[in-house]
């Protein structure tokens, strides 16, 4: 069983290496993707201040983690069910694209706490993300203000944390990138960053 925690922008493992990895993997699998996450570059070229980039990435390394060894080791029953994969279509509506995710309740110790869909248009070199509001039964969608192109890659991205009122314990799950044949990631110049 393989959990793969990653930067939606590593340099050293962008999305098509983690993919590669990913579908190789015949059993029980999940990702966690942390956006606008690499190496050191977002220090300067992130698209948002460090300090959010690195709480969002300390929250996706961590709680994978938790959940991870908490539930294949049986020592905490908050994790005795793991999420399914998210799941999405993201249909073109000329400069917006509307985003339908179907997500996982979590079971009896979960619950979800934010949907997002994250895409960029720059090949994989800055994320934007927005929103998705809740429709019910599982379902989460949103208009979003973003156009699809020949190189936009997505994924859709689910934080569950524990249901306790104090102090819960959070992790995400991400869908399995929608990434175009033959994609070439911007990879950042470990000197430049760009």
């Amino acid at each position: 069983a393989t959990m793969i925690a990653n930067g939606s922008s590593d340099e050293f493992f962008p999305l098509t290496a983690h993919m590669a990895t990913y579908n190789e993997i015949t059993t029980t699998r999940r990702t966690s993707l942390s956006g606008n996450f690499d190496h050191g570059c977002y220090l300067l070229t992130g698209g948002e201040s460090a300090d959010t980039i690195e709480a969002r990435a300390d929250l996706r390394a961590k709680g994978a983690q938790l959940l991870w060894f908490h539930h294949h080791f049986g020592t905490d029953e908050r994790f005795s069910y793991i999420p399914q994969t998210p799941t999405f279509t993201a249909d073109s509506i000329g400069l917006a694209t509307l985003v339908t995710a179907v997500v996982d309740g979590g079971g009896p110790h979960l619950e979800v706490e934010e949907v997002k869909i994250w895409w960029s248009n720059d090949d994989a070199f800055l994320f934007g993300s927005v929103t998705l509001q809740a429709q019910g039964g599982g379902i989460y969608g949103e208009l979003a203000l973003f156009p699809t192109q020949a190189n936009t890659v997505l994924y859709v991205d689910v934080q569950y944390k524990t249901k306790e009122l104090i102090f819960p314990l959070r992790f995400s799950l991400s869908s399995v990138p929608q990434i175009p044949a033959g994609f070439v990631p911007h990879i950042r110049n470990v000197s430049s960053c760009l």
